[in-house]
């Protein structure tokens, strides 16, 4: 192996690059270093410096201190501020009800209803007992003194009768379409009334409907035993209210209300049910019992006088 060669600091490779020394300055001081601890004895205090003593002359001269006033402050309120109860917050949750308390109101609408309805249905047959007619007036009755029939008849488009004798009679504004019945009178020469309730009976002693001079006359019951008759609400009629009369050859012939005339049951005046309230002009009378109900009898007639249009 080769000698190595040594490069030594005085190498111009080094010059420029290495730091001359410097020693230190004179004013350089070295760092203090720490005290040991010391005991009292060995640490010398400074002396006490005693101050002058004033004269007496000077001391009485000088004014004795005043007692400085003490001024206590009370604090001053502080103000409550409102605090805001927050109310508890409700839960969206709903509980679930048993299905019996679920059951109850339905339960509950359900009897009342059932209650309602057996009370209408009390008190629509007390007001019809109340109506009722045992016996119809002489005029309104049948031969016999027999019970009217409250058979409802249906559908009346079926029935049918002779081209030139009334057929069919109706009155929108009490709700009327009945059957016309041909009657006469009893064997005490009194009007008769058709055998159904729900019939209307046609005078066959009277003008037939549309023949001109004089009027027909038309009547009904007004109630039947248990329920109420074609003419239940002739009483409803006012002037310029329609009737229409429909005869077997299918003309209709239309009336207007002129007036309406109540009478006591023994003082009718039939004259004037025979004939037109307006002279020269083809009349129809409507003709039944009103009033108080008395025994098996109405004390009072009610007539319609209507003319034609």
């Amino acid at each position: 192996m080769a000698d190595r060669q040594f490069i030594s600091l005085d190498n111009p490779a080094f010059e420029g690059r290495l730091k001359a020394y410097e020693s230190r300055p004179s004013t350089f001081a070295k760092r203090p270093q720490p005290q040991t601890n010391r005991s009292l004895d060995q640490v010398s205090l400074p002396a006490r410096v005693s101050l002058p003593q004033a004269s007496p002359e000077v001391r009485q001269s000088v004014p004795a201190p005043q007692p400085v006033p003490v001024v206590t402050q009370e604090p001053e309120p502080v103000p409550q501020m409102p605090v805001a109860v927050q109310p508890p917050k409700k839960s969206n949750r709903k509980r679930k009800k048993p299905l019996q308390y679920k059951a109850l109101p339905t339960l509950a609408i359900l009897l009342f209803l059932i209650g309602l309805g057996v009370s209408l249905s009390v008190l629509r047959a007390n007001n019809r007992a109340t109506a009722t007619v045992h016996a119809l007036s002489n005029e309104n009755k049948k031969d016999g003194d027999e019970q009217p029939d409250e058979t409802d008849p249906g559908d009346i488009s079926t029935y049918r009768v002779a081209p030139d004798m009334p057929r069919i009679i109706r009155v929108n504004s009490i709700n009327l379409s009945s059957r016309v019945k041909r009657v006469g009178v009893t064997a005490k020469n009194q009007l008769k009334a058709p055998g159904n309730i729900y019939d209307v009976g046609w005078y066959e002693g009277s003008n037939k409907p549309g023949d001109p001079g004089g009027a027909a006359l038309f009547d009904a019951h007004v109630s039947g035993p248990t329920r109420p008759g074609a003419f239940k609400n002739i009483t409803k009629l006012t002037a310029g209210d329609k009737i229409e009369v429909e005869r077997g050859d299918g003309t209709k012939l239309a009336y207007k209300v002129v007036k309406s005339q109540v009478f006591d049951k023994d003082k009718v005046d039939m004259a004037s049910a025979l004939v037109s309230v307006t002279p020269g002009k083809p009349g129809l009378n409507l003709m039944t019992c009103t009033g108080p109900l008395k025994g098996n009898d109405y004390e009072q007639r009610i007539i319609v006088y209507a003319v034609q249009i």
